[in-house]
């Protein structure tokens, strides 16, 4: 018999167990509350997430979730986000760094922006750290943008580049780091028939959480598409209640 417990730590379903279940479920456990899966239009790749609290910003030529800062008593002035998720192919003018923060994960009209006003030098040569990689190989891209957000962003390495496998059986490519603003960030990397596929988590909590595992894990490419008609614009999503 599962024992009620306070949610005295940050993992997203332990919290979310106290503030609306009660004691009737663990905390810890995914398969306790309300899960989505999202599955891109062609079949490229697909993840499940709980709804609530995450929610999608755009399934746009990939995936956008977040969860809002009033699920963890945030100002929505002092954090935009608490977490985010990004999954997309990856391209060669991609920068992993435009993910380091949670503001990404707002739409641009509530995105609160601390140096409104203030003239910020910009780079005359921007890095490009997949300029003349081969987005193919999973390794290789993986490598190239640890070092990018090590070296040129001085970011802290969590946890080095791993191989690991999802739910399904496949492959993949993982790490962790922590930007310099405090931000933690896990990149999985896959290999797909459209090139590699990139899932980026970011929070301003440590995401070395079951739930936050269990997703990533969950993380999966070149899957059955949704159904046999035209696909929609921007994919198809199932709810489990």
């Amino acid at each position: 018999m599962a024992r009620c417990k306070r949610a005295v730590g940050l993992s997203l379903t332990g919290l979310l167990s106290f503030g609306t279940a009660g004691c009737g479920a663990d905390g810890d456990d995914p398969n306790a509350w309300g899960r989505a899966r999202f599955t891109e239009r062609e079949g490229t790749f697909t993840v499940e997430y709980l709804a609530p609290p995450w929610e999608i910003l755009h399934a746009d030529g990939g995936l956008r979730l977040r969860i809002r800062p009033e699920v963890f008593g945030y100002d929505v002035n002092v954090a935009a986000s608490t977490h985010g998720l990004d999954i997309a192919p990856v391209g060669s003018e991609d920068v992993i760094s435009d993910l380091e923060g949670v503001e990404v994960f707002v739409p641009e009209d509530e995105r609160f922006d601390p140096f409104a006003g203030v003239e910020l030098p910009e780079d005359e040569d921007p890095p490009m750290p997949l300029a003349d990689v081969d987005l193919d190989d999973p390794f290789a891209v993986a490598h190239a943008e640890l070092s990018h957000l090590a070296i040129e962003r001085s970011a802290r390495i969590d946890f080095d580049l791993v191989e690991t496998t999802n739910l399904f059986g496949q492959p993949s490519l993982t790490y962790q780091v922590v930007s310099r603003s405090d931000t933690f960030m896990r990149v999985v990397y896959m290999t797909s028939a459209k090139g590699v596929v990139r899932a980026t988590l970011v929070s301003v909590f440590d995401i070395a959480t079951a739930d936050m595992d269990w997703m990533l894990e969950g993380f999966a490419t070149d899957v059955t598409p949704p159904s046999s008609e035209a696909p929609s614009e921007e994919g198809e999503t199932e709810g489990e209640g």
